[in-house]
Formats: C-alpha cells, sequence, structure tokens
C-alpha cells in the first residue's frame, strides 16, 4: 500500500503593467489580502497593537486598529508576530562581480579600470539564490552596485521579488560607482598603486569634463571641424562631473574615506560613501557632515588568544578593533551622524541579522537600527514615498517576524515584496491535526488520527 498526502498553498502576486505579450494564459489574480491582529511598526518609533494592513495590486490600501478584513480578500492572521517596513541595502552585491564574456567592446576606454559606461539595469543578473538570500534577512529593496574596476558603472534600485527583470527596476542606473581596489581580472599594469589610483581618479574626472565641451562646442559650431573621440565611459560620466548624479565612493579603510572625501569636494561631485565598518575611528571628522554614509556589519574576528604563544601575536590594535567596531553604529547615532546599513562585506548573508543584533546589544537603540534599514535608505534613494514606512499608498513590502526583530529568539517568518509573499521561516499554514480517511487502490481504506 502506499499513498501520497499532498498539501498545498498558493501565491498570489500583483499585477504590474507590462508590454510584454503573455505567453499562456494570463494571472489576473488581484493580490487582496488581509493580515490581520499583529503589532505593526510602522515606522522607527512608532507601533500599532493589533493592527490590520490591508494590500491590494502591490501597495498597502489601509493600515489601522481593529479595521474589519475587506470582503474579498485573502486573510492572514497574524496574531502574536511582529510586522515591520521591509528592509532596503542601499549598497547590496547582487550578480555583479562576474565580468561579462567577450571583455569590453566599441569606444570605451583606455583604461581597463574605468567601466562607467556599464549599466546595472542592462546587466542584471537574474540572481535567484541571492535574492533569496537578502529577503531571508528581511530585503525587499535593494540599490545592487557594479563591483568590478575603479570606475565601475551605474548603480540601479531594484526590488529582490521573483518577478522578470524588467519588473524589477525600480530606478534605473541612478548612481555611479567607483573603488579604490583595481579589479586584476579586468586587465591593465596600471595603477598598481593607492597614488597611481588617485591619479586616475583625477585624470579621468578631468577628461570627463573636457570631453562634455568639446563635444559641446562640436555641436555649437554645428559641425565645421572634426569631432572629438567617442567614449562611452567620458560620456557616461557627463552628469556625475556636473554633480547632477551621485558617485557611491567603496572604502575599505578610514583612509580611502578620507581621500574620497577630498577627491569629492577637490571636482564638486556629489558623494556617497560606503564605510568600512571602522567609522569609530573618525568619529570627529564624521560629525556634522551630510554625505550619505553607508556602513557594513562585517565585525573582525576574535583574535586568537587560546595559547601563550597566539596571545603574544595578538596585537592591541587587532584587539581593539574587534573590541569597538560592534560599537561603530552606535557610536555613529550617538554623534548625530546617519547612516544607513548594508549586506554588503559580510562573507556570508546569513551573517547579517545575527550582526545587527550584536551592534543592538553594543548600544544601537532599536529606533535607529531601523530607521538605518527603512528611512534612511528610502529618502537617498529617492523612494521616500513609496518605500521605507508602512502607510496607506506605499509598496507593500514587508518583514514579518516572529518575535522582536533585534533579539536572538527572533525568527524573519516572511518577507512580502510588492505585495507577493516569501515564506522563510513559516509554520505550515494548513493544520493537518485530525481524522483521516486513507484511500487507496485497493478495495479497503483504515483511519489514522494525527
Amino acid at each position: 500500500l502506499g499513498f501520497t498526502l499532498l498539501l498545498t498553498g498558493g501565491v498570489e502576486a500583483q499585477q504590474a503593467t507590462r508590454t510584454e505579450p503573455v505567453t499562456g494564459i494570463r494571472d489576473n489574480g488581484t493580490g487582496f489580502h488581509a493580515l490581520v491582529g499583529a503589532r505593526v511598526v510602522t515606522a522607527p518609533g512608532q507601533v500599532l497593537d493589533g493592527a490590520t494592513i490591508v494590500i491590494r495590486n502591490g501597495l498597502i490600501q489601509g493600515v489601522s486598529r481593529n479595521m474589519q478584513p475587506p470582503a474579498g480578500a485573502r486573510v492572514w492572521d497574524l496574531a502574536g508576530l511582529t510586522i515591520y517596513p521591509g528592509f532596503i541595502d542601499a549598497h547590496a552585491d547582487l550578480g555583479m562581480d562576474a565580468v561579462p564574456e567577450g571583455g569590453d567592446v566599441g569606444p570605451t576606454h583606455w583604461n581597463p579600470q574605468v567601466r562607467a559606461w556599464f549599466s546595472t539595469t542592462m546587466n542584471l543578473q537574474d540572481d535567484a539564490d541571492r535574492r533569496a538570500a537578502l529577503r531571508s534577512q528581511g530585503f525587499g529593496t535593494a540599490l545592487v552596485v557594479p563591483k568590478q574596476g575603479i570606475f565601475r558603472g551605474t548603480a540601479s534600485v531594484v526590488n529582490l521579488g521573483d518577478t522578470g527583470v524588467r519588473d524589477r527596476v525600480l530606478r534605473p542606473d541612478l548612481a555611479q560607482a567607483m573603488g579604490f581596489q583595481r579589479s586584476f581580472q579586468l586587465g591593465g599594469a596600471y595603477p598598481n598603486s593607492a597614488m597611481g589610483t588617485i591619479a586616475l581618479m583625477k585624470q579621468t574626472f578631468m577628461d570627463a569634463d573636457w570631453y562634455m565641451r568639446a563635444w559641446g562646442a562640436y555641436e555649437a559650431s554645428g559641425r565645421a571641424f572634426l569631432p572629438p573621440e567617442t567614449s562611452e565611459a567620458l560620456a557616461a560620466l557627463e552628469d556625475a562631473v556636473q554633480g547632477d548624479q551621485p558617485i557611491v565612493f567603496e572604502t575599505g579603510s578610514e583612509e580611502e574615506y578620507l581621500r574620497a572625501h577630498k577627491l569629492a569636494a577637490e571636482y564638486g561631485v556629489d558623494a556617497w560613501y560606503r564605510g568600512s565598518g571602522q567609522e569609530y575611528r573618525i568619529l570627529d571628522v564624521l560629525r556634522g557632515r551630510t554625505d550619505p554614509l553607508i556602513i557594513p556589519l562585517s565585525f573582525p574576528d576574535a583574535p586568537n588568544v587560546n595559547d601563550p604563544e597566539s596571545a603574544l601575536n595578538a596585537s592591541l590594535a587587532d584587539l581593539r578593533d574587534w573590541y569597538l567596531a560592534p560599537t561603530s553604529p552606535a557610536q555613529l547615532a550617538g554623534a548625530g551622524v546617519r547612516f544607513a546599513i548594508t549586506s554588503d562585506g559580510l562573507s556570508s548573508l546569513n551573517e547579517f541579522l545575527p550582526n545587527l543584533r550584536i551592534a543592538v546589544a553594543r548600544g544601537l537603540s532599536t529606533t535607529d537600527a531601523l530607521a538605518a534599514l527603512t528611512t534612511t535608505p528610502a529618502l537617498w534613494l529617492g523612494l521616500e514615498n513609496t518605500h521605507g514606512t508602512i502607510q496607506e499608498g506605499k509598496v507593500a513590502n514587508l518583514v514579518v517576524s516572529e518575535g522582536d526583530l533585534f533579539t536572538e529568539e527572533a525568527t524573519v517568518r516572511d518577507v512580502w515584496v510588492h505585495g507577493q509573499v516569501y515564506g522563510v521561516t513559516r509554520s505550515p499554514q494548513i493544520d493537518p491535526r485530525g481524522t483521516w480517511r486513507i484511500a487507496s487502490d485497493d478495495e479497503w481504506g483504515f483511519e489514522a488520527a494525527l
């Protein structure tokens, strides 16, 4: 005798406006949901107990205490759970490490480390596993940043759902990305030092300014003389050198932050900074600055002091960094420095929530922690009217938690992205307990209690 008991649950998705023809049967589901009875953190420091959230077509239709679920909505009983706004990663690593096959083609730049022409929008990879890993940590939206080269190309804001690539891009090519570490797989012997890297950055900024003016003069003349050279990389930097497009500098140390800030001031660019996690060392420098600062939670491992010889080799600087790095977010908040938090820089995304909880245990308030993952990045990414809080009219990006998300006992149960639910550690939605009549192909059956 053999039998299979199959329990299935459906997932409804909102319908987006599309130009691509539908192959097969069109899904006309409304994505109409009522999340009932949860503790809802609508914004940092703002809580509604026993609230209901109504979602329709990917947007929040209402959130209130004692609201009755509207007729026709799928009701989710979330009593005893807590709902937060979906997290926003302002510097995500999402399938942008690989160099495109075939290398650079066309009139790009004489130095392969200058890839400002590269667009994440045009090269966004369908990295489903990475998106699922980010969702498991509470993220529903991310600024995807390219990682190759010194001038790395444009970063784009995407949602982290499993819809098609075209549906996921929210703000294409929002910012240029730069870093101080060259990518050896791109080739080229220059630059091979920090001094050479800074020289290349300065020269490229000046070249981009010249390129813009040279082509402007050529067009203004009615094309009366030979055109300047064509460079996709320099053309792509036009908005950035005019201060109309942000540049996100990835900095690996406090020294690199200081160099990037000086460079940005010299050339008048709108700079954002992905920090090193060592910002506690330069609090006096950062205090009073308003440039967007995005910090990782990649805390150093404890030095090995298991035996006398290893203990002698552990430097005071290593011990101090191990002890103080987890306090960096709290120290920044205490100094009045506004910052966002990123998952970038971790050896595994599964470290993100544990490290966030360490930062909270070491002094970061839960209100400041949530702001650094929601309202602050939403403001910087131009999403403040659609993301970052739970309120009527905003996109239904939510994190459903069993327990206070900032404590060790909590787990992420579900994450909602644009009104579609993705289970993370959800308990079965169908309770199979009861008395069942089991039938088979034979002439007899039996009853079983579960």
